[in-house]
């Protein structure tokens, strides 16, 4: 999906008469959900929010870029599409409409047992379905003294100077999102969340064998083994996907010869880079030369045609027609 057609799908949620189904993802069961029962104003308001969220974060946002997640590399103010292995718990996303879902229940239940919430705007032609975690310095119960200030006096006048104590526990939900569903497609609004949870450092060690093997087939490595090592570590990690499914160099099939020729030339990687005795692979034998070497890969290694500067670039908007 283009960020013109992203954008196109989500202004149809103002143009349109929609509503909003708030649900709930709990702690101590993760793979099912519950319906929050909202009263109106209160769900209208929320609507309203988010709605307001996604025209601040997205639509109104044009230094936004949008990637694959595959693609993925360290640029800032960007969404993500999302088409790596699928986490467990998002298949809730998929499930929203697929029988009757219980409400939360706060006899059975707690408000600190809520994980994330699920807002789902739209009708039934459309709709979008917005992740939004809930924080543990969000939830407050009656616990702790949490204290209101104009309570109503003599049931006819409200008191302006008197604190009364709040008896129930509640929890605050607060504008933004980290994910959003659309279309049939998900969207990763918050990197670092993703990252953080869901398992994804198991998703991606898996896809990241991929582009180790995408490089064993090139034979150009002495040592592949070295790259087997860094798997582990889940930014490392996320280049070997991105050479498993968008690396130029191996895209263009250019030939190893020339690989190599690149290597003993360019400034950034001459004295940096070693070979075996025949000199016809490459051997990696520090952190520096490995990165440089996914570097290579990724064909970030640039130079300007205008004043033959070398550059090293993350973001290359392909400019060819």
């Amino acid at each position: 999906m283009t960020k013109e057609e992203l954008l196109t799908k989500l202004q149809y949620f103002y143009d349109s008469e929609i509503g909003v189904s708030i649900y709930a993802i709990l702690k101590s069961d993760p793979l099912s959900l519950v319906k929050l029962d909202i009263e109106g104003d209160a769900e209208s308001g929320i609507q309203q929010m988010f709605l307001t969220s996604i025209k601040n974060m997205i639509i109104n946002n044009n230094e936004l870029h949008l990637s694959l997640l595959s693609s993925s590399d360290d640029r800032n103010n960007t969404i993500y599409e999302y088409d790596l292995e699928y986490p467990e718990e998002f298949s809730l996303i998929d499930n929203l409409n697929s029988g009757t879902i219980p409400l939360f229940n706060y006899q059975t239940n707690s408000l600190s047992n809520i994980k994330a919430i699920l807002i789902e705007l739209g009708n039934e032609e459309e709709q979008v379905i917005l992740y939004k975690t809930i924080m543990p310095v969000n939830v407050f119960t009656k616990d702790n003294y949490f204290l209101k200030l104009g309570v109503i006096n003599l049931g006819v006048e409200r008191n302006t100077t008197r604190f009364s104590k709040i008896n129930d526990d509640f929890f605050r939900i607060s504008s933004g999102f980290q994910f959003f569903k659309l279309s049939g497609t998900l969207f990763i609004y918050d990197l670092k969340s993703l990252e953080s949870g869901f398992k994804f450092h198991d998703i991606i060690k898996n896809d990241s064998k991929k582009g180790i093997e995408a490089i064993k087939n090139l034979a150009i490595l002495a040592n592949i083994e070295v790259l087997e090592e860094l798997v582990e570590d889940v930014t490392f990690a996320r280049k070997l996907v991105k050479i498993a499914t968008n690396s130029p160099v191996i895209q263009a099939n250019i030939p190893n010869d020339q690989i190599i020729n690149f290597c003993k030339e360019y400034p950034a990687l001459k004295n940096k880079i070693k070979f075996n005795s025949s000199g016809d692979k490459i051997f990696l034998d520090t952190k520096v030369s490995k990165n440089l070497f996914i570097q290579l890969m990724l064909d970030n290694l640039l130079t300007s045609e205008l004043t033959k500067f070398h550059y090293s670039s993350l973001a290359k908007d392909n400019l060819e027609t």
